[in-house]
């Protein structure tokens, strides 16, 4: 259970520190444009990890459930 909110605690902070390179509240010595860019490469980063995180969560409760049933 503490291992499932890590997971999603990770994730949301890669989330997070996207936000923070795309709004520069971190000075960074970067042209706004190449900022931005990889401000939102890491911010789909961290939602392409939450997806799939959580779709290989179901997948591995539906194979438990139906190993269970035979």
């Amino acid at each position: 259970m503490f291992l499932n909110y890590f997971q999603y605690f990770i994730k949301l902070i890669i989330i997070i520190f996207g936000i923070i390179i795309f709004f520069n509240v971190i000075e960074l010595d970067l042209p706004d444009s190449t900022r931005q860019v990889i401000g939102v490469i890491v911010i789909m980063f961290g939602a392409y990890r939450l997806v799939l995180y959580q779709s290989k969560k179901k997948r591995y409760e539906f194979e438990q459930r139906s190993d269970d049933e035979n």
